[in-house]
């Protein structure tokens, strides 16, 4: 599973944020919104495990 890094700007505000790609087009896709008060990064052993949503 890859995982790739991402920033989306608006206005003076910058969010950065995980995405991970799943190779299946028919897996629905899950948005994970942990806490604002932690890194990205210490978040992907929980997308790994949530990644193979079969």
């Amino acid at each position: 599973m890859k995982i790739i890094d991402r920033f989306s700007k608006n206005n003076d505000v910058s969010l950065h944020y995980l995405e991970s790609q799943n190779e299946s087009s028919t897996v629905t896709p899950l948005v994970y919104l942990p806490g604002i008060l932690s890194a990205a990064e210490q978040f992907k052993n929980e997308i790994q495990a949530l990644s193979p949503r079969h």
